[in-house]
């Protein structure tokens, strides 16, 4: 018992004489050649997709540190008024964006109340050039309060050594 079936057989081209697949022979070919060609498309298409996806990522995390290290903002750090580059919080759970530059001089406790409050959370500026302004702005604001409270102290001062003068000129001229 020979099991052969159609596709087996070879088929004799006539004009040159060579042995040639049969008919079912070449469709099966065909149909092969089809669902590697379509595996070929499907996997080609995986492929792209997570490289494109990959491409996709990866730009927005760059652009995402590009905007973070191009950004700068203030907050409070042991009483003191920070310098920062970076994004105030967390970008996502657990991940910060945020690098120290400087600390300054200016204590917080010598800030408007509201504005230290918003120092607590962070207050966002576009560059380190601009956090520097707002540095010399508050630098400024606290120059002005002493010299608002300053005068008022020396007048004090003035009028109680004033009044001391008075005290002892009485006390000479009763002698």
């Amino acid at each position: 018992d020979v099991n052969t079936s159609e596709s087996d057989f070879l088929v004799c081209d006539a004009k040159d004489g060579t042995a040639a697949p049969s008919g079912s022979t070449r469709r099966v070919q065909r149909q092969r050649n089809t669902q590697r060609s379509r595996s070929r498309k499907f996997h080609l298409g995986i492929i792209s997709f997570v490289v494109l996806l990959v491409l996709l990522i990866g730009s927005a995390v760059g652009g995402l540190y590009w905007y973070a290290s191009n950004s700068a903002f203030l907050r409070t750090e042991d009483g003191k008024v920070a310098v920062f580059r970076g994004l105030p919080g967390e970008v996502l759970p657990g991940v910060h964006l945020e690098w120290h530059e400087y600390t300054t001089d200016v204590d917080s406790s010598d800030l408007l109340t509201s504005t230290a409050e918003r120092l607590e959370s962070g207050i966002q500026v576009d560059s380190l050039n601009e956090a520097a302004t707002l540095v010399a702005s508050y630098e400024e604001q606290i120059l002005e309060q002493n010299a608002r409270q300053r005068p008022s102290s020396s007048q004090q001062n003035t009028s109680s050594s004033q009044q001391g003068a008075l005290t002892s000129l009485q006390g000479a001229s009763s002698i």
